[in-house]
């Protein structure tokens, strides 16, 4: 077990010695015209074709069928489970998930994603990325998001 390990992380070593961190490919961008749209479909097609199980080093994961909830990517041999968020800006103290409910779920049910954190910059190249581990994340670090709706009720009820 101990050799496989080695190997494994020696051949992850070596691939990533010479990785291409680009992310631009141009006919994304002829084919959708929403720039987060863009950015999903860069980065996930990124991570699907260079990243690996940091778990047990496998040297690839694999994407859920898209719009699966809570998590993006899996690896087929320890069956962990990943989310990627993404942006330009560099990540602050909070990472914004529109899924509360599907969250609280999987932290109760012992079923939470790691997350990985991926900031690139202008030119699409990835700058940093990051994983924060699943054991993390626990109820009292979810935060739920006031909707957009709320917000305007809000503002109106202020005005008034």
């Amino acid at each position: 077990m101990e050799n496989l390990f080695k190997e494994r992380f020696i051949n992850i070593y070596n691939k990533w010695e010479g990785m291409n961190l680009n992310l631009y490919q141009k006919d994304v961008f002829s084919a959708y015209k929403s720039n987060s749209q863009r950015i999903r479909v860069l980065t996930e097609h990124w991570m699907d074709n260079n990243m690996f199980c940091p778990a047990c080093l496998n040297p690839r994961i694999s994407p859920f069928p898209n719009n699966m909830p809570v998590a993006d990517f899996f690896c087929p041999i320890c069956n962990e489970k990943f989310q990627l968020k993404s942006q330009k800006h560099k990540f602050g103290k909070r990472i914004l998930d529109g899924a509360y409910k599907l969250m609280i779920n999987s932290i109760r049910n012992n079923t939470r994603p790691n997350f990985f954190l991926m900031k690139y910059n202008e030119n699409y190249y990835i700058e940093n990325l990051y994983l924060l581990p699943y054991f993390f994340f626990s109820e009292n670090v979810i935060e739920k998001r006031i909707s957009f709706t709320t917000d305007i009720k809000h503002a109106v009820q202020k005005a008034e």
